[in-house]
């Protein structure tokens, strides 16, 4: 039975970076690969980030659901490069840092019962921890506050997650490892 695992974290702590290394060290024929949804959002004109709006993760749901659907017909393992937990620790944030939020106290329950449903059906979620220097790409923001601001916020999220949660630390190479071994 395929296995559907989380990978969660702050932007910049490696997350997509650990996922391509994963699929290329067991064989992107073993692994389908949810990549790249906010990106694709973003692009679309969904705000995302500090401009959050509920639109955004309507629309991450409903774009998550489909292509979860569509990868777990492969019957491969499937990882999924962030979870509703994610967006709604990036709404923590928002509130936190003085950035407009998004969503009302009835939006966010909610988006906490759609993250709670979700990752039921997950094996578990990788949480991805800050152990390095935050670079700029020009997509995500660049302010580290606001990254440590959304770290805190997805580690208090993911107590409340419907699955094991489990962090991978270290290296890139580290982190391979311990993925491989443990839980694909």
């Amino acid at each position: 039975m395929p296995r559907l695992i989380g990978v969660s974290g702050a932007h910049g702590v490696g997350k997509t970076t650990l996922l391509h290394a994963i699929c290329d060290a067991v064989g992107r024929e073993r692994i389908e690969l949810i990549v790249g949804i906010s990106r694709s959002l973003i692009a679309d004109g969904y705000g995302m980030g500090p401009s959050l709006t509920a639109d955004s993760l309507a629309r991450y749901y409903v774009v998550y659901r489909r292509l979860e659907a569509e990868a777990l017909q492969t019957g491969k393992n499937v990882l999924v490069d962030r979870t509703l937990w994610d967006g709604l620790a990036y709404e923590l944030a928002n509130r936190e840092i003085g950035h407009r939020t998004a969503l009302s106290a009835e939006l966010f329950e909610l988006f906490t019962n759609l993250a709670r449903e979700i990752t039921g059906r997950f094996h578990c979620i990788l949480y991805v921890p800050i152990e390095f220097p935050l670079v700029q790409d020009g997509v995500r923001p660049a302010d580290s506050t606001y990254q440590q601001s959304v770290d805190k916020h997805l580690v208090m999220l993911l107590a409340d997650a419907t699955c094991p949660v489990h962090v991978v630390r270290g290296s890139l190479q580290d982190r391979l490892s311990v993925v491989e071994r443990s839980y694909l």
